[in-house]
This record gives structure tokens, C-alpha cells and sequence, in this order.
């Protein structure tokens, strides 16, 4: 049924001389937890939808040491959270719920994690990996670009790479 109506748009387009709307990109599965880096004060924007033009459902503002997000999931630039909280000293349990749900954040506002000593950087998970680099001393320079399951995409000297060893715990290394 679902494919039928897809066609029949396409050829509706298509009879119309209109190019059809491209699909949604998919959404990758994701597990990993991301710090938020926003420094702006009104804070990071929770949306509706993977789109800088959704709804904004709330506004994630500094409060406490810093605010972590969980990520469920990826599309393109967006992360998909369901939920993020404040760490601080002012609860018992170290941190406040400020987000619960289903919501969309940009890419570029959350990542600021730390590389575990020993941590190894994979080129490929699909495949038989092959490592791009061991970290036995300091992490050189890296940006989050990504995730995959409980693994983070990460640019390391301009090389991509997927990790499973890092800290979004800025109290610890985790390791």
C-alpha cells in the first residue's frame, strides 16, 4: 500500500514536470551519551523534528557543571535524544532531568567527550575492522561527527573512525 502511494506521487510529479521531494535520510541507531557544547545562554534547542525550521519543544540551559545528552539515533547533522540532564552537585544523584522524550538536536552543540587511554579507533565496523589508531598516550585532536550504536564517529587527523572508547563523564576517565 505504502509503495503504491509512493509511485503514484512519483508519477504525479513526474506527469507534472516537478522533481519529487527527496526521501527523509535514514536514521542510524545510536546509544552513546554526548555533552552538550553550547555556550549560548539561552541555551540549546530541543526540536520536534530533525529540522532547523521544527518546533522548538524546550531549551536546554546551563545549569549545574554541564548538560549531557543521550542519543538514540542520527540523521545527517541531527541527533535524535530522548533524554538530557544537568550534572551538578545540588542533587543526590549528581543530576536533574531537564529533558524527557523524543527531540532533535544539532550535531554541531553536542560532543565534547574524552578518549580513554588504550582507546582504539576502527575504520570499519561493518567489515573486519582495521585500526586506524591506538591511543597510548594523549588523544591527538578529534571532532564527534557521528554515531553508530554505542560507537561515536569521530574525525581523527583527518581520518574517520568509530570508537566505543570514550568518557562523556568529565568527574572520571571511565576508563
Amino acid at each position: 500500500m505504502k509503495t503504491a502511494v509512493l509511485a503514484t506521487f512519483a508519477v504525479s510529479f513526474m506527469l507534472l514536470g516537478i522533481a519529487p521531494p527527496p526521501p527523509p535520510p535514514e536514521t542510524r541507531r545510536c546509544d552513546v551519551a554526548l555533552n552538550v557544547t553550547d555556550k549560548d545562554p539561552a541555551g540549546l534547542n530541543v526540536r520536534g523534528d530533525a529540522s532547523a525550521t521544527a518546533p522548538v519543544l524546550t531549551a536546554l540551559k546551563p545549569q549545574g557543571e554541564w548538560i549531557q545528552v543521550h542519543v538514540t539515533g542520527q540523521q545527517g547533522a541531527w541527533y535524535r535524544i530522548d533524554r538530557a540532564v544537568a550534572v551538578t552537585d545540588e542533587e543526590d544523584s549528581g543530576e536533574r532531568v531537564l529533558f524527557e522524550g523524543t527531540g532533535w538536536v544539532h550535531g554541531g552543540k553536542v560532543g565534547d567527550v574524552d578518549l580513554n587511554p588504550g582507546a582504539k579507533v576502527f575504520g570499519d565496523l561493518d567489515k573486519p575492522p582495521f585500526l586506524i589508531a591506538p591511543l597510548d598516550g594523549a588523544a591527538p585532536p578529534f571532532t564527534v561527527i557521528g554515531c553508530m550504536d554505542r560507537y561515536l564517529l569521530i574525525d581523527i587527523n583527518g581520518r574517520a573512525g568509530f570508537t566505543d572508547g570514550y568518557c562523556a563523564n568529565q568527574r572520571t576517565t571511565c576508563s
